[in-house]
């Protein structure tokens, strides 16, 4: 017996049985998918409830616990600028006689706490010094972060990449969209 010949019509009948069950197979797989998609939806949903919930109430608290700490704050700043005021006015009482430009540091233990004078050589920030050693053609002073820009290179060729020890790589990605109801 010789193969039988397959006509036309029947490939054509062939090939829509097999569109009809790539689409049963990708309907369940599309059904199942959107059953995830539903539960993160709602659990979506749920969570940033409960997120706006907790940060209403953290701002309650917040507002609460500030009226309340407020002048006890306005305090402690007015009791720690007069402290410091106090120890520059009386800085020879309290620490005793220095040389003038003295730099070190000097600590006078009391029972509650202690005071601290402390004296060094800084340099001032000052405008336009930036400019200044531009101008002078001083580097050794100026700060230059160089990182790669990796969008100029997107636009490189294959060739030029591998010159510098990196390549074009393939990268997937699934993300979903969820629908808000």
């Amino acid at each position: 017996m010789g193969e039988r010949t397959i006509g036309p019509l029947e490939k054509v009948a062939m090939a829509i049985n097999a569109k009809h069950e790539r689409a049963r197979a990708g309907s369940a797989d599309h059904q199942r998918s959107d059953a995830m998609l539903a539960e993160i939806a709602q659990v979506t949903r749920d969570l940033e409830g409960m997120k706006a919930e907790a940060e209403a109430r953290l701002e309650k608290l917040r507002n609460e616990c500030q009226e309340r700490m407020a002048p006890i704050a306005a305090r402690l700043d007015e009791l720690d600028k007069n402290l410091k005021k106090f120890a520059k006015k009386r800085s020879k009482a309290i620490f005793g006689e220095r040389e003038a430009g003295y730099i070190g540091s000097l600590r006078v233990d009391l029972p509650h706490g202690a005071l601290i004078f402390s004296a060094e050589m800084r340099v001032k920030k000052a405008r336009k010094v930036l400019d200044a050693m531009k101008e002078l053609g001083i580097k050794d002073g100026i700060k230059v972060v160089e990182t790669v820009d990796w969008d100029a290179l997107e636009k490189w060729s294959d060739e030029r990449l591998i010159t510098v020890g990196t390549e074009r790589k393939r990268k997937e990605e699934y993300v979903y969209e969820v629908k808000r109801q």
